[in-house]
């Protein structure tokens, strides 16, 4: 993370909002991409989630990278891939809408082979299949926009969640890069996704909006309600996962955890810290691979 500024600077308060990346400084920013309609609509449907994220940033340059967050920081997303017979010709961004670019995918281009979508500077951008259907959709600005810059974005290196390491309050830099030095995460598992939508089971009959996940080598359970003395809880007993490595782990996921484990499916793999307050759900599947961060509930005491 980079060093806070120094108080007596004007601190710039859209910090995080518009991202410092250097693919959207570029003045000229004039993207073309063709991929099957199928495709870039799979890759979408995971950012349609509730209302959760209501603008994406595709960046194509030698891959595409899909990425957002939500308005109150707690949850990310973030697919980073090159599908099959997809080939990015300019390199650049589209600030879309997904769940609007998604229903247009679904509908009118549902027969299509391939599309090609283009943005001109001060233009809509321009999408159009292999028989010149036409359709131009109005962009989201760059202030519509909320993802972490690259440097605060959560990493991966040979499938291992990285964490800035921290001194104190400090994060310590690279001797070699000056780059914030970086650490695994120390807990890693993979799950089916109805070992985790068990807990949403909990949630419902506890009705409350959280869901506590306890996970160590030989156990796992996950508890809902106990943070409401005066109503009902529920605990699901016998976790069944895999391939665990590191500490035990006790972390409270918000409703919309229950949300992102359904645009999954099958094996999930969760990696986390216990001092850090984030879930990390990941997938590597046949076009790339998804990352969802989600924020640690705040423990109630009514």
């Amino acid at each position: 993370m980079p060093k806070a500024q120094d108080k007596k600077e004007k601190v710039d308060k859209s910090e995080g909002l518009v991202p410092d990346i250097p693919i959207f400084k570029n003045p000229s920013n004039a993207p073309e991409l063709e991929i099957p309609p199928e495709k870039l609509q799979s890759i979408l449907e995971y950012f349609c989630v509730g209302d959760e994220f209501a603008v994406v940033a595709i960046e194509c340059e030698d891959e595409i990278q899909v990425c957002t967050r939500n308005a109150t920081n707690n949850v990310s997303g973030h697919f980073i891939g090159l599908p099959a017979d997809t080939k990015v010709k300019k390199p650049g961004y589209f600030i879309v809408e997904p769940k609007k670019l998604t229903s247009l995918l679904g509908t009118k281009y549902k027969g299509s082979n391939m599309i090609t979508l283009t943005w001109k500077p001060n233009e809509k951008i321009h999408i159009e299949d292999e028989k010149g259907n036409p359709t131009n959709i109005t962009p989201k600005s760059l202030g519509n926009l909320i993802i972490p810059p690259l440097d605060r974005r959560f990493t991966f290196k040979e499938k291992k969640l990285q964490f800035n390491i921290k001194k104190g309050k400090e994060t310590v830099l690279d001797e070699a890069t000056g780059k914030p030095a970086t650490e695994n995460a120390k807990t890693s598992l993979n799950i089916d996704q109805a070992e985790l939508l068990k807990g949403a089971n909990d949630m419902s009959v506890s009705d409350v909006d959280y869901i506590i996940y306890h996970i160590d080598e030989e156990n796992g359970y996950c508890i809902s309600g106990i943070w409401n003395p005066k109503g009902d809880d529920s605990r699901t007993d016998g976790l069944v996962f895999e391939d665990f490595e590191g500490e035990k782990i006790e972390k409270a996921m918000p409703k919309i955890f229950v949300d992102l484990v359904k645009r999954m499916s099958g094996k999930i793999n969760i990696q986390s810290t216990q001092e850090k307050p984030v879930f990390a759900l990941s997938q590597w599947v046949e076009d790339g691979e998804i990352h969802y961060t989600v924020v640690e509930s705040k423990q109630k005491k009514d």
